[in-house]
Parts: C-alpha cells; sequence; structure tokens
C-alpha cells in the first residue's frame, strides 16, 4: 500500500513539472516522458546549484575575511608576555602559605 502510495506521489510530481504527459484517443491512450523537458529542467537546477554554492563560498569568505580582522583587532588589547627580567626564576622567592596540619582530636 505504501509503495502504491509512493509511485503516485511520483507520477502527479512528473506530470505537474510537465515531465510526464498523457493523452487518450479512441485507439490509443499514451504516457509520455519529455525527456528535453526533463534536460531542460535539470540543467538549469544544476546552474542554479552552482550560483547558490558560489554565493554561500562568497559570504563564508566574507565572513572568515572579518573575523579575521577582529582576531588582529582583539590581540592588539592583549598584554604582552612580561620580559625575561621581570618572570620569576626562583621558587624561594614566592610568598608560600605553610601547610595546614589537621587538628587532633
Amino acid at each position: 500500500m505504501k509503495v502504491l502510495l509512493i509511485i503516485s506521489v511520483i507520477v502527479l510530481g512528473l506530470a505537474f513539472v510537465g515531465w510526464l504527459k498523457y493523452s487518450d484517443s479512441e485507439a490509443n491512450t499514451t504516457i509520455t516522458i519529455d525527456k528535453q523537458e526533463v534536460k531542460k529542467d535539470t540543467e538549469a537546477a544544476v546552474e542554479k546549484s552552482k550560483e547558490v554554492l558560489e554565493d554561500v563560498k562568497q559570504k563564508a569568505s566574507e565572513v572568515l575575511d572579518r573575523n579575521g580582522e577582529q582576531t588582529e583587532a582583539e590581540d592588539e588589547n592583549v598584554p604582552e608576555e612580561p620580559d625575561e627580567e621581570n618572570k620569576v626564576r626562583d621558587f624561594d622567592t614566592l610568598k608560600l602559605q605553610p601547610e595546614q596540619k589537621p587538628v587532633e582530636q
């Protein structure tokens, strides 16, 4: 039943877009698939897809360029690392709190 429904929807879709033509005469009933129409529509769809992909590529490139500019601006605001002279080299100069021992009860 599902297969019949799916095939019916496909046939109706093909007829709706003009790819499937039905003709009926006294002697013959004919169902024709218009290959030229199918080819023309698929070529148009491929071209439209290429245009959309090119637009997406261009917009993605613009966004990445803007993000790169923002990153460079953020990098300018980041403080530099301390000089070698200002770095702590000896752990003895650090003020460490003595370890607290637990109180026995």
